[in-house]
């Protein structure tokens, strides 16, 4: 799944490095999928932290690039043309992130009672690849950081960066259960 993502970033030139965030027990394993590949950037492993969040952050510390894209490694679907829809994006805003509509009705629960539903069409379902001015997600992670956080855009909201959304595509599914890889 990791090749097949990284795959995906390496047919645009635009890219400089890849870091892929790993937990210390995979890292021998990730190392080797890695040896003899060769991609247009380098490709760099780095030791993950106990959450996603300490796990990106301890990336983004080694990124000095004016742009950063976080992608989810589990996001081994993302298309070409999302890719570029961003990068145009990201040369006018200084924060980018893909979304598509929420299809299904919302509830709002509480104690296992609905307590209302709420208006689907202004709620958006958020997925990677998102991509910031470095600064702007350096400068959020200085300021806000929380290692439970799921989503790099929502540190960068807290500084008052205005994030811009770019139409995502729903066959950029994430890989989160078994019943996924089906």
């Amino acid at each position: 799944m990791i090749l097949k993502t990284i795959s995906a970033f390496s047919e645009q030139t635009f890219f400089k490095q890849c870091l892929v965030t790993i937990s210390r027990e995979d890292f021998q394993e990730l190392k080797q999928l890695l040896e003899n590949k060769y991609w247009p950037f380098p490709v760099q492993i780095v030791i993950g932290g106990e959450t996603r969040a300490i796990s990106v952050k301890n990336a983004v510390d080694l990124v000095h690039t004016e742009f950063v894209w976080i992608h989810d490694g589990a996001r081994p679907f993302v298309s070409q043309a999302l890719i570029y829809r961003l990068y145009h994006a990201s040369r006018i805003h200084d924060a980018v992130i893909p979304v598509i509509d929420e299809v299904d009705t919302l509830k709002e629960v509480k104690e296992g009672y609905v307590l209302r539903t709420v208006e689907r069409n202004v709620f958006k379902r958020v997925q990677t690849p998102q991509v910031f001015k470095t600064h702007c997600l350096k400068e959020a992670y200085q300021s806000f950081f929380n290692k439970s956080q799921t989503d790099e855009s929502g540190l960068v909201e807290k500084t008052k960066v205005p994030v811009y959304v770019v139409e995502g595509e729903i066959n950029n599914k994430k890989i989160t259960f078994q019943t996924d890889i089906a």
